[in-house]
């Protein structure tokens, strides 16, 4: 009977430490972004606010669990998505629940990505590294990039466009997006 009651205290042990420790490795080399997904009822919105279109490339920065290029996928199946994660934990997810052949997900640190093929971008990220994207966004994305923003909008741009999406109830994470658009070098 005791050796029973020690292998379930051990597996007990193992759940609780491995939950910690995933929690751990969600946040390990992302400091600027812990892993935070968007619930699910917010991601239409999202994807109605990109414009996609058959051809576009689309960048999720700090993509997480993917789960916002997966509904992009399902809708316009004929683009180009790319998911930029720098934690381990959730890059893995990624991967597991939905690398195909137009979705591509890249692990690493967003600064060292080149984003000039992109006409889309989504941005769901803490405030101040928001900013510090927006700036390298600004110096390598074409004229017409629409940029997407979930709760935390960038302070250098003026959005073109700010959407509430009234449907989800107040506090669910993704209800703000600000659009913003590259701007002509005229």
């Amino acid at each position: 009977m005791s050796t029973i009651f020690l292998i379930l205290a051990l597996l007990l042990f193992v759940v609780i430490n491995g939950g910690v420790i995933l929690w751990a490795m969600s946040i390990l080399g992302s400091w600027r972004a812990p892993y935070v997904p968007l619930p699910h009822e917010s991601l239409p919105g999202i994807v109605d606010a990109l414009q996609l279109v058959p051809g576009v490339v689309v960048y999720d920065i700090g993509c997480g669990d993917g789960r916002i290029l997966r509904a992009c996928a399902a809708r316009e199946p004929n683009a180009w998505y790319k998911g930029v994660e720098r934690a381990w934990y959730p890059y893995i997810l990624a991967r597991m629940c939905g690398a195909t052949k137009n979705i591509r997900y890249i692990r690493g640190d967003a600064f060292a990505q080149n984003y000039a093929d992109a006409d889309r971008v989504v941005l769901y990220l803490l405030p101040g590294f928001v900013d510090k994207v927006a700036e390298k966004l600004a110096k390598e994305c074409k004229p017409g990039t629409r940029i997407v923003t979930a709760d935390f909008p960038s302070t250098l741009w003026k959005p073109k466009e700010v959407i509430e999406q009234n449907k989800l109830s107040a506090h669910t994470r993704g209800r703000m997006l600000s659009i913003y658009e590259i701007p002509s070098a005229s």
